[in-house]
């Protein structure tokens, strides 16, 4: 399938259902790297591979700057309205889903990146001076945007309120203090070094890829469920014992409107689906999840605040 955005055609393969997942590949390459992690990922994941601009089956383009692809991206995004998308940024890929962290920061949901640099120096020598040569002998424009781009500041990573996560070979040919040091300046970040991995050899035509990123998504739904349980825990348990209190306490109150917040939004849903295709270990409890049980809260809430109203009448 096609998306044109203003001058260029990108070509995109959806598939799957679930959660949103949109997969960016790195430079010269296409989204057929990530074939045999998509087996894995369709199965938990809407998920989009996308042919950045001047790649694959998307249009050639005379120039290639990262913030045009990250325009493109934005633009798919906003275009087939894809919420809070999880953004799997591959090298390349991994620069522009930190440009979209940076230029729209309620875009997305989490941003997973690996063998990601801020600047060229970021690239190891050797690699950096072949990477010059190649440009000097062929004047490719994939090469000569490796080569001057990107130049992202510390002060623009202090800035990103998006959650990401920094993975790379142990044997990278990013410098690994280069994305440590990334990872330290992204104020909601994790750095993840994978041992005797290369640049690519855990992504491309390989599904260990595919083993990542549905851990590090994992993590956030476990977390966000766990907190969940213990607010809604702490309000059925005040209602019962306390009903008064339960509507005079401000910080109660405070719990029942991010509870509620949680099912208004869709959050509950996204979380529900999630459960059922297996994001979440069996051990995790998970009355939250049990909309017959919010149901019955919500009917308790109403009924308490009812009597307590008769009460102050009579």
């Amino acid at each position: 399938m096609f998306f044109k955005t203003r001058n260029v055609e990108l070509y995109y393969e959806k598939t799957g259902e679930g959660e949103p997942l949109i997969l960016l590949h790195g430079n010269g390459e296409s989204h057929e790297i990530f074939n045999e992690a998509i087996e894995v990922l369709k199965r938990k994941f809407t998920v989009y591979a996308i042919d950045t601009r001047g790649h694959g089956q998307s249009s050639p383009v005379l120039e290639i700057h990262y913030d045009d692809i990250a325009h493109d991206i934005y633009r798919f995004i906003k275009r087939f309205d894809i919420k809070k998308p999880v953004v799997y940024g591959f090298s390349d890929g991994g620069i522009v889903a930190l440009l979209l962290c940076i230029k729209h920061p309620d875009l997305l949901e989490r941003a997973i990146v690996s063998g990601v640099n801020i600047n060229p120096q970021g690239i190891k020598t050797k690699w950096l001076l072949l990477f010059k040569i190649i440009y000097f002998l062929t004047k490719s424009e994939n090469y000569k945007m490796m080569i001057t781009e990107p130049n992202i500041s510390f002060s623009e990573l202090e800035k990103i309120t998006t959650p990401v996560d920094i993975i790379c070979g142990s044997r990278d040919m990013i410098k690994n203090s280069h994305m440590k040091e990334i990872s330290d300046h992204i104020p909601n970040s994790t750095y993840t070094e994978l041992i005797d991995e290369t640049h690519g050899s855990y992504v491309i035509h390989t599904d260990k890829i595919a083993r990542v990123i549905t851990k590090k998504v994992a993590r956030d739904i476990i977390e966000r469920v766990t907190n969940m349980e213990e607010l809604f825990d702490i309000l059925v348990v005040k209602l019962r014992n306390d009903p008064e209190e339960f509507f005079t306490d401000d910080k109660i109150q405070d719990y029942y409107k991010i509870v509620l917040s949680y099912y208004e939004n869709g959050l509950w849903l996204s979380d529900y689906e999630a459960d059922q295709k297996g994001f979440l270990p069996r051990s995790l409890k998970r009355g939250i999840l049990s909309q017959d049980g919010f149901y019955n809260f919500i009917a308790d809430v109403v009924s308490k605040e009812k009597e307590l109203d008769r009460n102050k009448q009579v």
